[in-house]
């Protein structure tokens, strides 16, 4: 029988060596029990030798080093992990809570900063409000057939931040310049308009207020006024409905366009088509105001309406409101 030699701490011991399939190999589990059970490595001329492995890459069982006869291999135990101390671990922990901080930190930083470039463009992009509807100012006699001989009036739509308490601003509206340009230029953004709006009247989350251009030839009593103010408004819905699908025969719109939401240039065109009657620099009566987020939304300012006393369309329209919103007739009798 021929032997390996090895050393493990200064001590020399030979070990038998086996004889598998033709080849002569040295079995670690035979070096665990002669010499040491921590024994884990071996190297050679100060070089670590190899476990044999198969083709796949996976070490041979058991696991055994190739024998080299004449040579000395040194045998090394598997060290244990130093101890880290308490002040260590304290240190560890601390860094890992300050680089948390740091990311969380981080991303408030980039979150605002993303509000800010977001509210700089919006600002510049959306200096006219985008939801508005247009309605014919005749129903008795409209036909839409003649859509470009009649008059339309243009209607803002308060952003409100609840989206299922939208309504229309209270103002009577802007009659149009140019109605036949203006509905093949935003005839596919009115029917979009005109569809929520419609959705959002079958499902009660749609407030109308008694404008006086949308309620001419109104009835004395109030449960016929109102009955009068619905139908009214849907018939005038339904009219603009049709105009709007015989404009689009006459106008060949691309896909793309319908689906196509206003901005920039486009959206800023649409004063340019309104009679403005008011001197206020506002649209409809609303005001630009910033999410925290930084998105922009036209809404109406209703402590503004009530304290401009030249203004007593505003304090009519609270007052009707203020009947089943208990906030707004504090509000109004505050001031």
């Amino acid at each position: 029988m021929t032997y390996q030699t090895f050393q493990y701490k200064g001590r020399a011991y030979n070990i038998p060596i086996s004889n598998i399939d033709g080849e002569c190999f040295v079995l670690l589990e035979q070096v665990q029990d002669h010499i040491h059970s921590s024994i884990r490595s071996f190297t050679h001329n100060g070089l670590p030798v190899l476990f044999e492995f198969d083709e796949k890459g996976t070490r041979l069982r058991p696991n055994r080093i190739r024998a080299l006869p004449s040579d000395v291999f040194h045998c090394h135990k598997r060290t244990a992990p130093k101890k880290i101390n308490n002040d260590s671990i304290q240190m560890i922990q601390e860094i890992h809570r300050n680089t948390q901080t740091i990311l969380e930190n981080t991303e408030i930083l980039k979150s605002k900063a993303d509000a800010i470039l977001r509210q700089t463009f919006e600002l510049t992009e959306f200096t006219v409000p985008r939801l508005f509807i247009v309605l014919p100012e005749e129903t008795t006699s409209y036909n839409p057939i003649n859509w470009f001989h009649h008059h339309y009036r243009l209607y803002f739509i308060c952003e409100c931040e609840n989206e299922h308490e939208r309504h229309l601003a209270f103002h009577d509206g802007y009659e149009i310049k140019q109605p036949r340009e203006f509905l093949r230029k935003y005839g596919p953004h009115l029917r979009q308009m005109l569809t929520l709006v419609k959705y959002a009247l079958t499902i009660g989350s749609f407030v109308i207020p008694q404008i006086t251009s949308l309620n001419q030839n109104m009835p004395v009593s109030a449960a016929s006024r109102d009955r009068f103010m619905w139908e009214n408004f849907k018939l005038q819905i339904e009219q603009m409905n049709k105009a709007l699908e015989i404009v689009e025969q006459s106008v060949n719109f691309s896909t793309d366009r319908v689906f196509q939401h206003l901005q920039g240039a486009e959206l800023r065109e649409i004063e340019y088509f309104l009679n403005r009657v008011d001197n206020r620099q506002t649209l409809g009566n609303l005001y630009r105001s910033t999410t925290n987020d930084g998105h922009v939304r036209w809404v109406l300012n209703i402590r503004e309406c009530i304290l401009d006393s030249k203004h007593s369309f505003f304090t009519q329209q609270i007052k009707q409101l203020a009947i089943d919103n208990p906030f707004l007739e504090i509000l109004h009798d505050n001031n």
